[in-house]
């Protein structure tokens, strides 16, 4: 579609159309297969962390407690209710990922199509590559979360947008209604979706690929969309996440104070400015910046200028450090599924083929790299590892103590019982009561951002026997013994 303005199209004959769609559909069919194999790679070998027990525990209680606000407060019901019955499957890590891993290569074809429509079939085989071999979307692929669904559904979304928006389709228009109405049941960003379609529309309207008669039919799916989402609106779950949301305890307004040195308040009010702004302003500058853009008769040359490659491979390479790199995952979780559009513009600048094919290549080999690297040398907290030790070496009578105490949830995933265990924050006497009843305790820490886990910590280290400690990644596991002899 938005390739015809940047390149002109070139005729083939018949029997090279049939060729190129056989080869086309053997490239795409090989990526997923690719997709499909990276995501699996590990997948079952890491512990399961907090967030994802979570879930299945969300799941386990039903959707009766979830729509009455008593069982999770931060996410809308559909991701629970898929892993409620997916977990019917099996309980291993493997069987439970597989939720995440299959929605996550699935992406790569929908990915295809959409750049396909957009830009063409060299574009859309090089958006193809991209998005099976991205660390990032491998990452979440091998997740027990809802965000690879929230990427697949994503990329539907825009999909039947654009074909609203260009042709007109009554079933793409269908798909439009419901996969919104599904990505707002999954989770609370997928609202975003709705604000990204309409800047879809402002860019095919500069680019002549849409009429101005069509936002109203786009406007009522939205209405249709809302309409389904509505019960939701008026459960009691609504009531607490807002409830959530506003708390003073809520973990976005302890991240505002420490990083920005703000409150909620001032950074709901911040956000809320700011899309005002994007909305009045934003979209008229898309408008005019994209008609201006696409007028330029040099633009289908412009991937070819070194400067223009030089300026493109550097933000890809610098994007996979930052990817890679393990630190802001509460941040890169909830763009993950934005994160496709980004490497099908970028599949414009390596279009499929000769001319581009060393940088492609190269581009395909360094993701390669940072995945495995990914996979391989980051892991999840290892819980199962933890477990594993502590039956092994444990005596009757120990007690297992948790820093901060809500860990207790992926610890008794993995220790099913075998150990007698107490959750703790802020509690040494507690704690000097439990080393005085059982006479040997197992304290566990998660992370070191609290000052409770210290404080128990340093008391334990005054008051008791260190007999062992071990390491795993992201906990600290350490024995320690009081000196009496238990009766």
């Amino acid at each position: 579609m938005l390739n015809r303005l940047i390149t002109p199209p070139i005729q083939f004959g018949t029997t090279d159309r049939v060729q190129k769609r056989i080869a086309t559909w053997q490239y795409v069919l090989m990526f997923v297969a690719i997709a499909f194999a990276l995501r699996l790679f590990l997948v079952g070998v890491k512990s399961l962390w907090l967030d994802e027990v979570l879930g299945l525990n969300v799941a386990l209680r039903g959707q009766a407690l979830l729509w009455a606000g008593q069982s999770e407060g931060y996410h809308p019901p559909l991701y629970y209710l898929i892993l409620e019955r997916w977990q019917l499957l099996g309980h291993s890590e493997l069987s439970l990922r597989m939720s995440s891993v299959i929605p996550g290569a699935l992406a790569v074809w929908v990915g295809y199509v959409l750049g396909r429509v957009w830009f063409g079939r060299k574009v859309a085989l090089t958006a193809t590559a991209l998005l099976a071999f991205s660390p990032y979307l491998v990452w979440y692929s091998q997740e027990l979360r809802p965000y690879a669904l929230m990427t697949l559904l994503g990329l539907v979304i825009i999909l039947s947008a654009t074909k609203l928006f260009s042709e007109m389709s009554w079933p793409y228009t269908l798909l439009l209604v419901v996969s919104t109405t599904a990505i707002l049941y999954l989770h609370y960003f997928g609202v975003l979706f709705i604000p990204l379609q309409l800047l879809l529309f402002v860019v095919l309207l500069a680019a002549g690929q849409t009429r101005w008669q069509r936002l109203p039919v786009w406007m009522v799916a939205m209405g249709l969309s809302i309409a389904g989402y509505w019960p939701w609106l008026q459960s009691p779950n609504i009531s607490r996440f807002l409830g959530v949301v506003l708390s003073e305890r809520n973990y976005i307004t302890l991240l505002l104070n420490e990083r920005l040195g703000t409150d909620l308040q001032m950074g709901l009010s911040f956000v809320v400015v700011v899309m005002a702004i994007a909305a009045a302003i934003g979209l008229p500058i898309a408008y005019f910046s994209a008609r201006w853009l696409f007028n330029q008769p040099q633009l289908s040359s412009l991937r070819r200028h070194p400067a223009v490659q030089v300026v493109v491979i550097t933000l890809f390479v610098v994007s996979l450090v930052v990817i890679v790199f393990p630190r802001g995952y509460t941040f890169k979780r909830h763009l993950v599924a934005f994160w496709p559009f980004t490497l099908i513009i970028l599949a414009w600048f390596w279009p499929w083929g000769q001319r581009f094919g060393r940088i492609l290549a190269v581009m395909l080999f360094l993701s390669f790299c940072a995945t495995v690297v990914n996979t391989t040398l980051i892991p999840k907290p290892q819980w199962e590892k933890a477990n594993a030790r502590i039956i092994a070496n444990q005596q009757a009578g120990d007690l297992v103590i948790l820093e901060p105490s809500y860990m207790r949830l992926p610890f008794d995933f993995y220790n099913q019982g075998e150990s007698e265990r107490l959750g703790v924050r802020f509690a040494s006497a507690e704690i000097e009561t439990a080393l005085r009843e059982h006479g040997r305790i197992w304290f566990i820490t998660h992370g070191a951002d609290y000052d409770s886990a210290h404080q128990n910590e340093a008391w334990l280290n005054k008051n008791a026997h260190l007999v062992e400690a071990y390491q795993f990644y992201r906990l600290k596991v350490q024995l320690f013994e009081s000196g009496e002899v238990r009766e």
